[in-house]
């Protein structure tokens, strides 16, 4: 499984500006929603929302993984973004996010999110991965950077 198998090209920001993990979420939603495989973003959104009420999806090290299991799409889906300013996301560390990936799953696939949340968490466990995803112009980039 490659992550950048399941990366929605056209939802990549690489200068992302939010004034807060909750504008932040609802515009990388919209931005998913250019794909087909978003069926309702207003579910979408609620979900990954919900979500986060939980518990911040700010692990620290300036990394946030914002996800659901949703009816929200139909196929499992990853955007990306980063901020070089940083988000205020509530992280455990409580340091600003600079990279957020967002993931989405139908709702009857809870093994393959946790599948993608484990395979992330380790890629940006290398320093060396999250100094390059820091230093990108383009999507393109970002995908290269995952593909190897």
């Amino acid at each position: 499984m490659k992550i950048s198998d399941f990366i929605i090209k056209e939802a990549i920001e690489v200068d992302f500006k939010a004034a807060g993990k909750g504008s932040a979420i609802k515009r990388m939603c919209k931005n998913l929603a250019l794909s087909t495989k978003v069926t309702d973003l207003k579910t979408l959104t609620k979900d990954i929302l919900s979500r986060e009420e939980i518990e911040s999806t700010g692990i620290g090290d300036g990394i946030a993984l914002p996800h659901a299991r949703t009816k929200g799409v139909s196929e499992p889906i990853i955007s990306i973004a980063i901020s070089k300013k940083g988000i205020d996301f509530d992280s455990l560390d409580s340091r600003p996010v600079n990279i957020l990936f967002f993931i989405a799953v139908p709702e009857n696939q809870s093994k393959q999110l946790l599948k993608f949340l484990a395979k992330i968490t380790q890629l940006l466990k290398r320093p060396e991965v999250r100094s390059n995803l820091l230093s990108v112009k383009n999507s393109d980039q970002i995908i290269d950077i995952l593909k190897d």
